[in-house]
């Protein structure tokens, strides 16, 4: 029996209705309200903000072990690219004498002994560890390779590296031969210290500890809240049957899994026997490891009370759990929604998009016919919005919170505390599935943005080419699999930020003839590197191909360029979010959904010799803000008043019916957009201590004023008072 998202459920003896499969595997055609459910209960509780490691349960044994204290262990190791080796006390020292350091010599090791291997060295440069590995009579390819990236020197201080091999899927069978390349520059001494094969073995009562509370869990990227579950760890849950209760789960493995595993579910209605409602196995050798599977089960009976749902896992031959983790996460109930159920919501956040480069907001460009054409006539649009911090963390923070930067503290490269409430832990709270697809950066989950949400997803790499293409392809996906679901979906992109890249052909058509007159120089950013309490903050570069020197002066033709890449990152961003809103239209959830679309902060495109932002300017805090209504509240209104990015919070809970119950800095704008808010004069503080510059109070469109109150006494207390009436521009 299998039941998932992956093949139609079968009949089930008493728990399955006939036709349930017809519920689940779409929304409709176009325009056509779905069946809707909400979350009515979780049954993980999230008793935990830590994300769990396998270190966590893990302890190691000694397989074998290699030191250089006499010359025939020495005499064992080719060496290329270095010197005779040198006895150094109990270390191997030699001198690099080329580009390719490496040291290889023959075993005879079986794979599925051995899991770590673990050395200790000093003289190294930043770059990649590569460990090779080879059978008997078979050559080091990169396939059977694994690469370890160190970030910082080593210097003459020993380190100590460990390269997990299990979680490679060609560690197995016999290596007679092993090869090891060191980054280490020409010239530079190494000494290296016994290397060690490790075995993985289980902390018994650690694994215990650990199968007692919930964990947030993390497979391809994308953290949910989960149990873990090895074979004969059980996971009991009791709750309340009603009509039309629908059971819904993922569940997934850890990528080290290296044999089949089948997860079941099991249902007990009034102390009776469990009977099987659910059963999937997921094999590695298939590619099912390292991702989330999701399967919804409705469940009918006739029975009253308590019900009792089991999850297992099994494998044949028995899972070594030293070696892998089974887990079943985001386990919940779902029951009906109402036909007066509040809508759902997606924000789409545009990271580093200035109001000011839309050409809905007068931009000369046609950067935005997409996002024009929505805000013209289905949407409100907000002429004068305020962000709270000119950089992506502190934002974000007041957007999810609703409280100033000022007041929430989460100012600098650090985590948001879980005392904080998140607009996801809200909407959670009020039976929404909430999900986040994100371009990663200070938007992964080590940062705390991930309160609430029943799924995290992030751009891993740290290039951004492909960012925005894969978050889209995998927000109409999970719209498509969750149109079923009252839901709320925070889509973020990278896309627009730095490095400014020519979008085509978006490029072209925005630029028109002038693009073909465009210099081929490259042009980066560089970070001022606190030079002193007076600089200017970041600013460009221009390469010159071909010679590789650089220009700091930008040219014309050059600040043409800067401001070109950019407007088209827009207008290809643009075309991405309309096939967001052509799914939802797609789903028939327009007229059920509020969309909100909006920045974080802008971006310094050459004025005052500036690239980047943290500065407190108009060009960095101005940021566009459109926000549709269901059933057409408000549509094409353009709204002069000065709003603030925190008001989105109060805004959204208030449009659902659902006023915030705490005290927030932002306010709700359905008076506004409903047209009988009385004048009130809004302030909006902007806060910007990270890089010392300061703070501003911008009030209600007319004054702008900016006190420094940075730690560089030089310029401390350093004020500036602007009439935006007179000079919008500053």
């Amino acid at each position: 029996m299998k039941v998932s998202s992956r093949q139609p459920p079968p009949l089930v003896a008493w728990s399955v209705l006939a036709l349930a499969a017809c519920l689940f595997v779409g929304c409709g055609d176009a325009r056509q309200a779905p069946a809707s459910y909400r979350v009515e209960s979780r049954l993980i509780e999230d008793s935990s903000t830590e994300s769990f490691e396998r270190s966590r349960v893990l302890g190691h044994e000694q397989v074998a072990v290699w030191r250089f204290v006499s010359p025939q262990d020495r005499v064992l190791w080719k060496l290329t690219d270095m010197s005779d080796p040198k006895k150094r006390g109990r270390t191997l020292a030699v001198k690099v004498t080329g580009p390719r350091p490496q040291l290889e010599r023959e075993i005879e090791l079986d794979a599925s002994s051995a899991d770590i291997l673990e050395f200790s060295v000093s003289g190294l440069r930043k770059g990649s560890i590569k460990v090779y590995w080879a059978g008997a009579g078979k050559r080091f390819s990169s396939k059977r390779s694994l690469t370890h990236y160190i970030a910082n020197s080593t210097g003459n201080q020993v380190e100590t590296y460990r390269l997990d091999l299990i979680s490679h899927p060609e560690w197995s069978g016999a290596v007679s031969r092993v090869k090891l390349v060191l980054p280490a520059a020409q010239g530079r001494r190494l000494k290296l210290d016994r290397i060690r094969w490790l075995r993985t073995t289980i902390d018994d009562a650690r694994l215990s500890a650990a199968l007692e509370k919930s964990w947030k869990v993390e497979l391809d990227s994308d953290l949910r809240l989960g149990l873990l579950c090895p074979p004969g760890a059980g996971i009991d849950r009791d709750f309340d049957l009603t009509a039309d209760a629908v059971l819904s789960f993922s569940y997934g493995l850890d990528p080290v899994v290296n044999r089949a595993v089948t997860f079941t579910a099991s249902v007990a209605v009034a102390d009776g026997a469990f009977m099987p409602v659910f059963s999937d196995t997921l094999d590695p050798r298939f590619g099912e490891s390292d991702r989330w599977f999701s399967a919804t089960v409705p469940l009918q009976t006739q029975a009253k009370g308590r019900v009792r749902v089991r999850f297992e896992t099994s494998s044949e031959p028995d899972l070594d759990p030293g070696r892998a983790f089974p887990v079943w996460s985001n386990i919940e109930i779902l029951t009906a929604r109402g036909s007066e159920a509040p809508p759902n919501i997606v924000v789409i956040l545009l990271d580093t998009l200035r109001a000011d480069r839309l050409s809905a907001y007068g931009h000369d460009r046609q950067t935005s016919p997409n996002i024009d054409r929505w805000a013209k006539r289905s949407a409100i649009l907000f002429q004068n919005v305020v962000a709270p911090a000119p950089w992506t963390l502190p934002s974000h923070v007041s957007l999810f919170s609703g409280l100033d930067a000022l007041r929430h503290g989460v100012n600098h490269n650090l985590a948001a505390p879980g005392e904080i409430t998140m607009m996801a832990e809200l909407l959670g709270a009020r039976g929404y599935t909430t999900a986040a697809i994100t371009g990663g950066a200070f938007l992964r989950p080590t940062f705390g943005l991930d309160q609430g949400f029943d799924s995290f997803r992030y751009w891993p790499q740290t290039d951004r080419e492909d960012e925005l293409a894969d978050g889209t392809d995998r927000a109409l996906a999970w719209l498509r699999d969750h149109c079923d679901r009252q839901f709320f979906l925070f889509f973020h992109t990278y896309e627009v930020h730095g490095p400014h890249r020519r979008r085509s052909p978006y490029f072209q058509k925005i630029m028109g003839r002038a693009a073909i007159r465009m210099p081929l120089t490259d042009i980066q950013s560089r970070a001022h590197q606190w030079e002193g309490p007076r600089s200017r903050g970041d600013y460009f570069v221009a390469i010159q191909p071909g010679t590789g020197r650089e220009s700091v002066d930008l040219g014309d033709d050059e600040k043409h360029l800067v401001r070109g890449m950019y407007d088209s990152a827009i207008a290809y961003t643009d075309a991405k979010v309309q096939r967001v809103f052509d799914q939802l239209d797609t789903l028939g959830l327009r007229g059920r959904t509020i969309i909100v679309l909006t920045s974080d902060h802008g971006e310094a495109l050459g004025e005052d010799g500036r690239a980047g932002h943290h500065y407190l300017d108009e060009y960095n805090v101005m940021v566009p803000l459109i926000i549709e209504l269901p059933d057409g509240l408000g549509s094409g209104r353009r709204i002069v008043d000065q709003v603030r990015l925190t008001d989105v919070l109060p805004t959204m809970l208030e449009a659902i019916g659902h006023p915030p119950q705490h005290p927030l800095d932002g306010s709700s704008l359905m008076p506004l957009i409903r047209g009988d808010a009385e004048p009130n004069p809004r302030k909006a503080w902007i806060y910007a201590s990270s890089d010392n510059r300061g703070m501003g109070l911008r009030i209600d469109n007319r004054v702008k004023y900016v006190f420094n109150n940075t730690a560089w006494s030089e310029i401390l207390g350093e004020e500036v008072l602007y009439d935006l009436e007179a000079d919008p521009d500053e």
